[in-house]
């Protein structure tokens, strides 16, 4: 009997007998989903921080104070320096408020393995550039003088002792008599420098300078002109009641007493003995200013004179380096306080207090009274004020008119909205930077290195990995010409056509080193109707392009271009 084949195996392949399956296990709950997160609320930030405008109104505020206390201290010695001070500290919060950098808030796209999400993140973003504002403060600052001789305001003639003051407390009067008696005179705004520098103008052998009534801070580098006049023959005469005389003197007693130590010589004052004393000279009772006013008589070449004095001081001190000349009458006294009232510690002094003094060398003279040359006591028919000023400048310079008479207007007080008073300032600044034995040699370092801190350099090629460029589809060589055509560098990208031409002709050519002069003569012995004097120009023109010969335009580009196609054409092979 023939045998039944065997059942398929059913799907589970364990043969035809059947299987217990297994009891069905017991159904799982399905998972628990977690509750909801809350949303979060974000803090709702500021699209920009701004750093500097703390530091802006901070100056602001200061740029007022300082102001405020120029005003307030002018005329006292050091002390509007402070002002000073306080504005260029003002200034420059300013600045760097200005050039503060921002944080912008700025959408960035943050991928952690398969997910993006956007994120907002602050980013610094400049609002100022530095170097433009230092560029423009530095034009500003040079060029207000300019802009200020636009508008009649705050004119020199304003100012208290100047000699181009026609009113009561200017010295014009003073000024025309001079030029009256045949001299030249002329006024100085910026700096003693200007003594040395212009020696046609100033022969310091026969120059007066008159500082009337000084008020303003004396550079010290600026008395070291004045000692060369003074070594040279010249003479300074000083006019002060209170000011900042005794400072100019100072500074000029220790470059003098320095000379003294190294060459020898006779020093003109000792710096610890300033001859200005503190406190008003009067006469009478008191009660107001008007005791201030007295009369003294003068002496000139034998001559007396009665004179007017109007807030005087006192020249004391050690006296070094100088012999007094004049005195007060016995009967004034001496105001410390300055009151104008005769207290308990104002004292006379027995024989009067010296008003007029002179140097040991005779060409400096010290007058403890600037008024006596202003208008009003000039013109005053009660004193000889007139007559003393005329006799004291024919005494020193012995009546020869051609010396010079300088007048000192930079260190009187000056408004400080004046044209006169900043283009003082400007050139003063100058002359102590150029002028400094020690500032001098900074000066050509100092601008290098601002030159090259705040002026942009030239832009360079872009330095591309050779796989970038693969990947763009687009050759080294040609990325590097276009880059030069589109920052208009045609004279580089001329340089590099032209080497391509070198490289191609001396392959062209079959020559071992490329020359020019070869390359020319096989071009023309191939080609003799080639015009030579047309091939060399291309060739020299090519020459000079490569060793650095600009090309500004476009269009000489494209002509120089053509005429290395030219030349390529004319040695390809046909």
């Amino acid at each position: 009997m023939a045998q039944k084949a065997p059942p398929p195996p059913d799907k589970s392949g364990k043969g035809p007998q059947s299987q217990k399956q297994p009891p069905p296990s017991p159904s799982k709950p399905p998972p628990r989903k977690p509750p909801p997160r809350k949303p979060t609320t974000q803090r709702k930030r500021p699209p920009i921080q701004k750093k500097g405008r703390g530091k802006i109104w901070a100056g602001l505020i200061g740029i007022i104070i300082g102001i405020i206390l120029i005003i307030m201290l002018r005329g006292m010695s050091f002390l509007p320096l402070i002002g000073v001070l306080v504005i260029l500290l003002s200034v420059f919060l300013i600045y760097k408020g200005l050039t503060a950098v921002d944080k912008v808030l700025t959408p960035v796209k943050i991928t952690r393995g398969t997910r993006t999400r956007t994120r907002m993140v602050y980013k610094p973003k400049k609002t100022l550039n530095k170097g433009a504002i230092l560029l423009f403060v530095v034009f500003i600052f040079f060029a207000l003088p300019i802009f200020l001789t636009l508008f009649q305001f705050g004119n020199i003639a304003d100012q208290p002792y100047s000699v181009y003051n026609t009113g009561d407390g200017g010295c014009a009067v003073f000024r025309g008599d001079i030029e009256g008696m045949g001299y030249r005179t002329t006024a100085i705004i910026s700096s003693y420098a200007e003594l040395t520098k212009y020696q046609d103008d100033y022969p310091l052998n026969r120059t007066i300078l008159f500082v009337i009534g000084p008020k303003a801070i004396f550079f010290p580098t600026g008395m070291l002109y004045l000692q060369q006049l003074l070594d040279a023959g010249g003479v300074v005469v000083f006019l002060q009641d209170m000011g900042t005389a005794n400072e100019g003197l100072w500074f000029l007693g220790v470059f003098s007493l320095i000379g003294w130590l190294l060459f020898g010589g006779t020093p003109y004052l000792i710096p610890k003995d300033l001859p200005f004393q503190d406190g008003y000279l009067c006469q009478g009772l008191g009660g107001n200013e008007s005791a201030t006013a007295f009369t003294a008589s003068l002496t000139i070449a034998g001559s007396s004179y009665n004179v007017g004095f109007w807030t005087a001081s006192p020249i004391g001190g050690a006296m070094s380096g100088f012999s007094s000349v004049d005195s007060t009458p016995v009967d004034v006294w001496l105001d410390l306080n300055k009151n104008f009232q005769k207290d308990a510690e104002d004292v006379t002094q027995p024989g009067g207090y010296t008003i007029t003094a002179v140097s040991a060398s005779g060409n400096m003279i010290l007058i403890s009274d600037p008024d006596i040359l202003t208008n009003k006591l000039m013109t005053e028919p009660a004193y000889d004020n007139r007559a003393f000023a005329s006799a004291l400048v024919n005494a020193l310079t012995g009546g020869d008119p051609t010396w010079t008479i300088v007048f000192d207007e930079a260190h009187q007080v000056k408004r400080g909205y004046s044209a006169s008073f900043y283009f003082g300032m400007v050139i003063a600044v100058e002359d102590f930077l150029l002028f400094s034995w020690f500032f001098a040699p900074l000066g050509p370092y100092l601008a290098f290195k601002l030159t090259k801190k705040f002026i942009p350099e030239a832009e360079k090629p872009e330095k591309v990995k050779l796989s970038k460029v693969k990947r763009e589809g687009e050759s080294l060589y040609k990325k590097r010409l276009n880059w030069f055509k589109r920052h208009h560098r045609y004279e580089k990208a001329l340089a590099l056509l032209y080497r391509r031409l070198r490289r191609s002709l001396t392959k062209i050519l079959d020559l071992k080193g490329f020359d020019v002069d070869e390359v020319i003569d096989r071009i023309l012995s191939d080609f003799p109707e080639t015009d030579e004097k047309q091939l060399v120009k291309a060739f020299k023109t090519f020459e000079e392009v490569e060793k650095g010969r600009r090309v500004l335009y476009e269009q000489e580009f494209l002509k120089i271009f053509l005429e290395m196609r030219w030349v390529s054409d004319l040695a390809s092979p046909k």
